[in-house]
């Protein structure tokens, strides 16, 4: 008689396809925080979290997620996309925004990064990657509170409620969060709370989000050591709605509207004579979304669309306005403006056969302020199972980022804006090796993106300012491992937890410019 061993693997499903995937199947890199890990990680924000994975490099101008660049594989903070259990909410002003959210880390139950471009995934500016926040679905009545104390005045609590009401479970959680600053004009005051619901039947599920933060903290040098004294105030508004039905054609339409608010202070106390007013922004984002699939007998092919509105209102980015409008709750007016909409399409298709599993996609694109007409942006992705621990994968993925309205139009003291800004453009092969064992599991990758029309920067001497221009070329190749143990499979309940090791090495080559660069 033979004898039969099985072995338990954690299989979640990700969103690094348009139709649902499993971790160890996909022929992409994704790291997945889970609610365990998030629980044992000496953080305490989102920004301190992601820098634990190797691909991703955060840069805090603040503490406590006060501000933070995120950049993937070495983009820049503009180029990576973060999205709200699945819905965009990147700003289209500047990316140093992308991270003002209305959660804690207590309320998040798993973080997805994706690296490399993915515009057939995520759409339009996943460039870099993408960073996919997940929070906790409500499922019991609960409540949790907590306080926090510490050095230079620092104050934090937090309440969170999860309660049944009819046949919809809800959860709400508020944060407050504050200090003195442990330097000069460091001090920070922060606040948000955030809603969700969901209600299901035999038909499918609906989902209901919305969150609003406010931050006001003193930005010492945080966009130059020129001026110490700036000050910046940002309010947050974001909600969605979206269903996801149950039957062989899988729908999942959704609806988000986002709202951002910024008023900058270059100087917080005693302007001189020539500083006359803050620099102030509203920037409205909104849109629709289809994703849709079916299985059948030669795989899964997934197919839908996107919609998607950007506008501000400024007295610095845009068009001139005929009439000013007020900025609200200020004494100050918008003079400026700017609007654009993008309208995406996509199809996909997995197929399965034996070890092999084989996919291929595009999305086409459309920007209203643009010349191009309809871009093509397509991807392939192929993995080989070569025993129950090792599969081999390869892919080539596509992607775009437009400029944002602060590439378009700022003017400063340093720095002047460029209207005339093309899309930058993407395109990147890697391959490796993927294992998943009881006792390791893990990642080796060798990848090589290329950039064209990518904006930076830049000046031909000293003397000069600032302004960005699409330049030539760019040329981004590296290689990254990542392995992890979970001690708990290997040694028993007496050892619960993991132990992980990650490496990345990257480099990145512009063309033979004579530009001096900022961002490269």
């Amino acid at each position: 008689t033979g004898t039969e061993i099985e072995y338990k693997l954690e299989e979640i499903e990700v969103s690094a396809q348009r139709a649902p995937a499993l971790f160890s199947e996909i022929a992409r890199i994704v790291t997945v925080i889970n609610t365990k890990e998030i629980a044992v990680a000496p953080v305490r924000t989102v920004q301190e979290l992601l820098e634990y994975v190797a691909g991703v490099d955060i840069r805090q101008r603040g503490s406590d997620g006060v501000q933070a660049d995120i950049s993937i594989r070495g983009g820049t903070f503009d180029q990576t996309l973060i999205l709200l259990n699945g819905v965009n909410i990147s700003d289209p002003q500047t990316g140093h925004h992308n991270l003002n959210i209305p959660v804690s880390l207590n309320q998040i139950e798993k973080i997805e990064i994706l690296e490399g471009p993915a515009a057939r995934v995520y759409g339009p500016n996943a460039f870099a990657g993408a960073v996919n926040i997940i929070t906790k679905q409500p499922e019991s009545n609960s409540f949790n509170a907590n306080v926090t104390g510490g050095s230079f005045k620092y104050f934090e609590t937090e309440v969170t409620g999860e309660f049944k009401t009819w046949k919809l479970n809800n959860s709400v959680s508020m944060n407050w969060k504050s200090s003195d600053g442990y330097i000069e004009n460091t001090d920070f005051q922060n606040k948000g709370i955030f809603y969700t619901n969901n209600y299901g039947n035999e038909a499918g599920q609906l989902r209901i989000q919305t969150g609003y933060s406010e931050k006001g903290f003193g930005a010492n040098s945080f966009y130059t050591p020129k001026y110490p004294n700036q000050y910046e105030q940002v309010k947050a508004l974001f909600t969605s709605a979206q269903w996801e039905s149950r039957g062989k054609l899988y729908l999942k339409p959704f609806i988000y509207w986002r709202r951002h608010q910024d008023r900058f202070e270059l100087f917080k106390k005693d302007p001189p004579a020539w500083y006359t007013t803050h620099n102030y922004h509203l920037t409205n984002s909104y849109g629709a979304q289809l994703n849709s699939w079916i299985g059948w007998k030669l795989g899964k092919s997934a197919f839908g669309f996107e919609y998607r509105a950007e506008n501000i209102l400024s007295n610095v980015l845009g068009d001139p306005l005929d009439t000013p409008l007020s900025v609200p709750g200020e004494e100050a007016f918008f003079t400026k403006s700017k609007s654009r909409n993008l309208i995406s399409g996509f199809a996909e298709h997995v197929f399965y056969a034996n070890k092999w599993i084989l996919s291929a996609g595009v999305m086409g694109n459309h920007i209203s302020d643009g010349e191009n007409g309809l871009n093509l942006f397509p991807g392939l992705e192929a993995s080989y199972q070569m025993n129950r621990i090792i599969r081999l994968f390869t892919n080539f993925n596509t992607s775009l980022r437009m400029p944002t309205f602060t590439d378009l139009y700022y003017s400063g003291p340093t720095n002047i804006g460029n209207p005339d800004l093309k899309p930058e453009l993407t395109a990147a092969l890697e391959g490796g090796i993927k294992l998943n064992s009881p006792i390791v599991r893990g990642n080796f990758v060798m990848y090589y993106r290329k950039g064209k029309d990518v904006i930076d920067w830049v000046k031909t001497n000293e003397l000069d300012k600032w302004q960005p221009q699409n330049l030539t070329e760019l040329n981004n190749y590296g290689a990254e491992i990542q392995l992890q143990s979970d001690l708990e499979q290997v040694l028993g309940n007496t050892w619960p937890g993991n132990i992980s090791i990650s490496y990345m090495f990257n480099t990145i080559e512009k063309g033979d410019l004579n530009f001096i660069s900022y961002y490269v």
